[in-house]
């Protein structure tokens, strides 16, 4: 039992099964959890007259002038209230033994949420006999086609994972974790992964690799015990990112890049072109200009890739355009960032930057097309 001040009177809109949104009246929104009624975030309306409201698989606000769209960061969810049933190991009374050989780790699953990349895991033990993983610096780095998707290092001293057994004695061979990759230790993002276009979550399609290597120390008072059940409430956060391992940070980031603008290029074409969006960023390697925070950055394609990563986690819908691939843009060699939003007008998208507080030079209306030049095609903001 608890219970949390929100204010003289407030209004409920939603709930996700771990956390409810609230609407107070001083135009703020809330997420409380229901676990403990703690206050997870809060975002600030420019308006008193916000109206909250699940739509569809996501959360929509209205307000007099604007509409927008949150779509889903993460799996379903269960009841409010009540937390996702963790399944049990089938393996009855069986103890597993420690292993000489790092786990075998396989991606399931990908998806986004406001801290980074998730990545969905199965966890195998290399020997007959399971294996206990409780070292301290497990480098997990996974690879698509030869390029780099995410590489960080994991410690688990303080909760080791019991796998179970592979020799055919039980029922499971196998267990699933999820890996949390916060921003500079991840390259690519699900829509350019499995067989998805959603730009939050995606199956793994069987291309991407796991290496696994353990650069710590284990503990060796750990010899056996119960296997470990399935566990995918609470991802496994990294304790510091991993170079890629294939090329160098650099490499890495530009052929991230060049794979996301292919991946985001068909809804471009089909939902935003010849209409008018907000461009929130525009970038190209060498160039001296300030971040969203307004600190000075030269920048480098891991610059540029870290930015577009983290507007992408701020904003709804936003994707990645190549200069080169459009008309509308006389500059070449340029790394375009936009917010999937289409407006009526150039004033209402630049009216959008306005809602946002995104500084003039970095927000303005711009159209996106190859069928007409770049003529009229941008409205800067005062």
């Amino acid at each position: 039992m608890w219970s949390t001040k929100i204010g003289d009177y407030f209004s409920y809109s939603v709930s996700d099964g771990e956390r409810i949104l609230v609407h107070p009246n001083d135009g703020r929104v809330l997420a409380v959890e229901l676990d403990d009624g703690s206050i997870s975030w809060s975002l600030d309306s420019h308006t008193n007259h916000w109206s909250w409201s699940k739509a569809h698989d996501g959360l929509a606000s209205i307000s007099n002038d604007e509409f927008l769209y949150y779509p889903p960061t993460g799996g379903p969810s269960g009841a409010p209230g009540r937390l996702p049933a963790v399944p049990e190991f089938d393996g009855g009374n069986e103890y597993v033994t420690k292993c000489g050989r790092a786990p075998t780790l396989t991606p399931v699953e990908y998806r986004t949420q406001a801290e980074g990349l998730v990545v969905l895991m199965e966890m195998k033990a290399s020997c007959p006999g399971g294996d206990i993983v409780s070292t301290d610096a497990l480098r997990v780095s996974i690879t698509d086609t030869g390029q780099s998707v995410a590489s960080a290092v994991f410690d688990f001293s303080d909760a080791p994972i019991y796998l179970p057994r592979t020799d055919g004695t039980n029922t499971t061979n196998s267990i699933q974790r999820e890996f949390l990759y916060d921003l500079g230790s991840f390259w690519r993002l699900p829509n350019t992964l499995g067989e998805s276009s959603s730009l939050t979550n995606s199956r793994a399609s069987g291309a991407q690799l796991v290496e696994c290597e353990d650069e710590g120390t284990s503990d060796t008072s750990l010899t056996s015990g119960p296997a470990s059940r399935s566990d995918t409430n609470t991802p496994i956060r990294p304790t510091r990112s991993a170079q890629p391992t294939t090329g160098d940070v650099e490499s890495a980031s530009l052929d991230a890049l060049r794979a996301q603008a292919d991946a985001d290029r068909p809804f471009v074409i089909g939902d935003l072109a010849n209409r008018w969006v907000a461009q929130i960023s525009s970038k190209r390697v060498g160039l001296d200009a300030a971040d969203i925070n307004g600190a000075q950055v030269h920048w480098t394609a891991a610059q540029i890739l870290r930015q577009h990563l983290e507007l992408r986690l701020m904003y709804p819908e936003v994707r990645l355009l190549w200069s080169d691939e459009w008309r509308t843009f006389d500059l070449r060699g340029w790394w375009i960032t936009v917010a999937g939003l289409t407006f009526a007008d150039a004033d209402a998208a630049n009216g959008w930057c306005d809602s946002k507080r995104i500084a003039n030079d970095q927000c303005f209306a711009k159209i996106v097309s190859n069928d007409r030049d770049s003529s009229g095609t941008t409205k800067y903001r005062r």
